[in-house]
């Protein structure tokens, strides 16, 4: 078979330097494991990326085999769960400074931004007054959301919100950051690529780890013990997990339900993006709202 890459460009604002950083890390995890991330393809004169006539970098990497499983079966989960292991002990013997970096890990952040949202609870019915004819659905659920959110109580979100220490849970290293269900490609049972490595960047393992498997938990709407249970021991049998990531796991997954409708209202109620697939908008959103009760509730026994 002849091979296919794809060539794809990176967004604006992009600098050369974290460009060369992705890049790098995609070839020491591919030292060990290059039939699961893409491989950047250089230039004749040794580049990984080029820039165009208005200053856009490009890459042009290896193409990934296989499909995203949106809802995967009881063996997939187990293998994603160890190559995302393995990508992650790979990650982490490249140590070099990630450009541009402040050095605050994604939990701290998301502490912040939950103590704002619920300073301005009213935040998602103000995003919802605005909406036209067509955002109307959103709009309804945004208002649901809303009312979710003001039965917690101040004092049960300041249990995460006012949680110190909580970014020393974890060594924090390179990771993909940007990992859920549409970025681990299968073929059957086999993990053969994991792709969209943009948004790589240092964090804990907890972050990846939360965002792909509530990805797969989102879908199949089974949130019992059991069901993380499959995904963080096959997990822990290629990289053990100290019980202090296990529960960087569970705030991760828990803020980020919260946080991501705060996304996905902001885009479609006030910023009035437009996206190609509304019904899949509606369904993310629908799920996202289904788990906003029991995250809230992990976070408020934060300890």
């Amino acid at each position: 078979d002849q091979p296919c890459f794809t060539l794809k460009s990176f967004s604006s604002g992009s600098t050369p330097e974290r460009v060369v950083w992705l890049h790098e890390l995609l070839l020491t995890i591919g030292l060990h494991h290059k039939r699961l991330v893409p491989q950047p393809i250089k230039t004749l004169d040794g580049r990984s990326f080029v820039r165009d006539s208005r200053g856009m970098l490009w890459e042009l990497c290896e193409w990934m085999q296989g499909t995203a499983v949106a809802s995967p079966s009881h063996a997939q989960c187990v293998a994603g769960a160890e190559s995302l292991a393995r990508v992650h002990l790979s990650a982490a013997l490249y140590s070099k400074p990630f450009p541009g970096s402040d050095g605050s890990l994604g939990i701290v952040r998301r502490q912040n931004q939950i103590q704002k949202l619920f300073a301005d609870s009213d935040r998602w019915d103000r995003f919802a007054v605005h909406a036209n004819s067509e955002q109307q659905a959103i709009a309804s659920l945004a208002h649901d959301a809303a009312t979710i959110l003001r039965s917690c109580t101040r004092s049960e979100i300041n249990r995460f919100v006012l949680l110190k220490g909580v970014e020393l849970w974890s060594s924090p290293q390179a990771v993909w950051r940007d990992i859920w269900s549409d970025h681990m490609l299968f073929q059957e049972d086999v993990v053969c690529g994991i792709i969209d490595h943009h948004a790589a960047g240092i964090d804990t393992v907890a972050a990846d780890i939360a965002r792909l498997f509530g990805s797969w938990i989102g879908a199949t709407n089974d949130e019992s013990p059991e069901a993380w249970s499959v995904m963080l021991e096959a997990y822990a049998s290629r990289r053990p997990l100290t019980s202090r990531e296990r529960s960087l796991v569970c705030l991760y997954d828990s803020s980020g339900v919260m946080l991501g409708l705060d996304h996905w209202f902001r885009w479609t109620l006030d910023e009035n993006r437009l996206f190609p697939n509304w019904a899949f908008v509606l369904s993310r959103i629908q799920k996202s709202i289904s788990r906003l009760p029991s995250a809230i509730e992990v976070l408020s026994r934060s300890q």
